[in-house]
C-alpha cells in the first residue's frame, strides 16, 4: 500500500503519470513525491482507503502474534487467526476505494482538473487484490482447522 503506482494514468499529450495513497507523481516531471503540500484533491474514498491501508497493517502484526500464539493448537487461538484473517481480508478489500477516488482525475493549477484519458491500475492495485484474496483464504483455512481441531477435541473426551 506503500506504493507509487496504485493507478497508472495517461494524459491527452501521452505524459504517464503514478498515483499511490500517500505517494506518487505531481506531475509529468516529478516522481513518487509526498502529496503533502500539493494541490492534489484527496476525496473522501482517497482518504477511506488511506485508513483502510493502516488499519491492514496494523491488524497484519496482531495477526502475526496470534499465529504464533496458534502454535499450540486450541480451538481459541485459531479462532483468534482465523478472525484476524478474516478482517485484514476487509480492510485489505477496502483499499481497493482508491480506485473509485480523485485519483484519476489531472490537476491543473487552482484546482480539479479533467478526468485523464485512461487510468489503469498499477501494481500496488493489482498486489491489493492479491493480498485480499490470500487473507481471505487464510482467514477461510484457519476457521476450518479449528473446526477440526473442537470436533477431535471432543471425539478425544
Amino acid at each position: 500500500n506503500n506504493v507509487c503506482n496504485f493507478v497508472d494514468l495517461t494524459n491527452r499529450a501521452g505524459d504517464s503519470f503514478s498515483r499511490g495513497l500517500w505517494r506518487g507523481d505531481l506531475d509529468a516531471s516529478s516522481s513518487c513525491s509526498s502529496y503533502k503540500g500539493s494541490d492534489i484533491y484527496i476525496d473522501r474514498h482517497w482518504n477511506s482507503a488511506r485508513a483502510m491501508s493502516v488499519l491492514a497493517q496494523i491488524m497484519s502484526g496482531f495477526a502475526f502474534f496470534s499465529t504464533i500464539a496458534a502454535l499450540k493448537p486450541g480451538r481459541e487461538a485459531m479462532s483468534a487467526v482465523a478472525s484476524n484473517a478474516l478482517n485484514i481480508c476487509l480492510f485489505e478489500g477496502l483499499t481497493l476505494l482508491f480506485l473509485t477516488s480523485s485519483a484519476c482525475n489531472l490537476y491543473v493549477e487552482g484546482g480539479l482538473g479533467e478526468a485523464a484519458a485512461t487510468c489503469v491500475m498499477g501494481q500496488g492495485a493489482k498486489l491489493a487484490i492479491a493480498a485480499t484474496v490470500l487473507w481471505g483464504v487464510a482467514g477461510v483455512a484457519m476457521a476450518c482447522s479449528a473446526a477440526v481441531a473442537i470436533v477431535k477435541m471432543e471425539g478425544a473426551a
